[in-house]
């Protein structure tokens, strides 16, 4: 049996090659992704290109991850007061979330609307610590701080808006137990200061 030399099978097997890619290029792969022909490497065996689904690893990366948000959690508006809120991300995904803070601690609490008719002492003994019925007199402050158009912060050449918080002037640990929560969040004992002055202010360090 006649051997063949190096010389001769290499032509034979550029002549198989050859054949093999026009065979390939006669009916392509395209990218699942961006549509474009699948090329055959240098070096690569147009049966390994036959079995790709992307030209490249980016349009893979981008194809499989369509659709996972990648710039911030998803939103949507409060159904009570209908501000923007970012839902809170879960290890399932987000979970939607249909009040704000502010709203979502009047509707935890019952009815905190109706808290200014009720003494400190009563808002204290519906609730299991004096900390939750505080929380509650917070909330209905900051509800009525911003019922009022009070959202820029009060302290001296401030006037920062993105985030303030409802400051006592008087606070709410200084009241007698019968004093009545529209008494402690009278418009007169309220402030509307950013974290940093609101810090100042508990600390003695801003007078207003």
């Amino acid at each position: 049996m006649r051997q063949f030399t190096k010389e001769e099978a290499a032509r034979g097997h550029a002549t198989q090659s050859a054949a093999a890619r026009r065979r390939y290029y006669a009916n392509p792969n395209r990218c699942e992704f961006c549509n474009k022909t699948i090329d055959i490497r240098e070096g690569e065996r147009p049966a390994d290109t036959k079995a790709k689904r992307f030209c490249d690893r980016s349009c893979a990366a981008r194809f499989n991850n369509k659709g996972i948000r990648r710039h911030g959690a998803p939103s949507g508006p409060c159904q009570k007061c209908g501000d923007t809120i970012q839902y809170k991300k879960r290890s399932s995904g987000f979970t939607k979330r249909k009040f704000c803070e502010i709203c979502l601690q009047e509707v935890k609490c019952r009815g905190v609307a109706h808290i200014d008719k009720k003494t400190k002492g009563e808002a204290c003994l519906n609730s299991s610590h004096r900390v939750y019925a505080y929380n509650k007199i917070r909330a209905r402050a900051r509800r009525l701080l911003k019922e009022t158009g009070r959202v820029r912060c009060e302290a001296p050449g401030c006037g920062y808006e993105k985030h303030t918080e409802a400051c006592h002037r008087k606070g709410i640990t200084e009241f007698p137990d019968d004093a009545l929560v529209s008494k402690i969040n009278d418009p007169t004992n309220l402030l509307a200061l950013c974290p940093t002055h609101h810090w100042e202010f508990d600390h003695g360090l801003l007078e207003m």
